[in-house]
């Protein structure tokens, strides 16, 4: 067997029987995991194996690259979970993922949340700025993102990873810890989840898509990974092109285009 062969030997070897450095098996995909691709109807379901469902109010699809994603007026749209023995984790490690794009941070208003503060909260908002704050068991148990991480009208890609007595916030694949106060080791999330909004709480306005839940703290690595697997861009800048925009839209040109054909008439007749 000459060099090459031997090096090509090798090569294919450590492809199939090294193990690989992302976790793969069962116990490491998501609890819960929604790309909201399929049709939005009277329930959403969950594509993991709890078959966790949602009841939407209110919200809308729209198409955005890779697929569709979900949209909230920021007045009373959300979507109700209910209650699932698999997202209360208590003592034990988790990770929530998700994709939002604001269309204003005029309010304080809730992406997601089990129980409000006194399990977990993921907002932003006025009171905020452009950071994200995860609060958990309590206001005064808190994550900050750093500054800079929301931008109305862009994607933002968040990953909070509780693990043992540490929050991480992750921002577009990076680490971006602000400011930090009392993580609890425990934490009550036995309650309904809620995405876009929950009374008392704040409703979002935007999209959201790629929303997962894991119990355990995703690494760094795999972070990075599921950032660079997003369907869209986080650097861009999105416009939402709703039904009555396009009406808009097309109204104008058709007055235009009226304007001209008049003008046209008048001046060949004048002409004649």
């Amino acid at each position: 067997m000459n060099i090459r062969k031997l090096l090509i030997f090798l090569a294919i070897s450590l492809f199939f029987f090294i193990p690989s450095a992302f976790p793969s098996g069962p116990e490491n995909l998501p609890v819960a995991a929604w790309n909201f691709n399929g049709i939005i109807g009277e329930k959403i379901q969950e594509k993991g194996a709890n078959g966790i469902v949602g009841y939407p109010h209110g919200i809308t699809s729209v198409s955005v690259k890779g697929g569709q994603a979900l949209k909230f007026d920021g007045i009373d749209d959300y979507i109700d979970f209910g209650v699932n023995p698999s997202l209360n984790f208590r003592d034990q490690d988790f990770s929530i993922e998700l994709a939002f794009n604001p269309s204003n941070l005029k309010k304080d208003s809730t992406l997601m949340t089990i129980n409000g503060a006194s399990g977990f909260l993921v907002q932003i908002g006025r009171d905020y700025g452009d950071k994200l704050i995860m609060f958990l068991n309590g206001w005064d148990n808190y994550r900050y993102s750093k500054v800079n991480a929301v931008k109305t009208g862009y994607w933002t890609h968040v990953i909070f990873v509780k693990k043992g007595g540490n929050l991480d916030c992750y921002i577009d694949g990076l680490l971006s810890n602000g400011a930090v106060a009392a993580i609890p080791a425990s934490v009550n999330t036995l309650g309904n989840l809620y995405l876009g909004g929950a009374a008392g709480f704040g409703f979002f306005p935007g999209l959201i898509d790629e929303v997962k839940i894991y119990n355990r703290a995703l690494s760094p690595e795999e972070i990075e990974l599921h950032h660079q697997q997003l369907p869209f861009s986080t650097s861009q800048k999105y416009i939402i092109r709703t039904s009555k925009k396009i009406a808009k839209y097309t109204l104008i040109i058709a007055m235009i285009l009226f304007v001209i054909y008049m003008r046209v008439f008048w001046a060949r007749r004048f002409l004649k």
